[in-house]
């Protein structure tokens, strides 16, 4: 699971990309549920994280490094 601070961090990215759980999931075709689990650690798709990742322009090992 991340850390808080990693959670935090995340949701300011979207914060400041203007970019929403709900925007992230309709270009995945997923419920908004799903992204805000993959954020806070509770779903470990691969998929959504990449999805989560790009959509904030960060790399994919930046968030979720400890994914081997």
């Amino acid at each position: 699971m991340l850390s808080i601070n990693s959670i935090k961090k995340i949701k300011i990215q979207m914060i400041r990309k203007d970019i929403s759980a709900a925007e992230i999931a309709r270009r995945v075709k997923v419920n908004r549920s799903a992204i805000t689990q993959t954020i806070h650690g509770l779903i470990k798709s691969r998929r959504l994280r990449t999805a989560i990742a790009s959509s904030l322009n960060i790399p994919y090992r930046k968030i979720w490094k400890d994914e081997k």
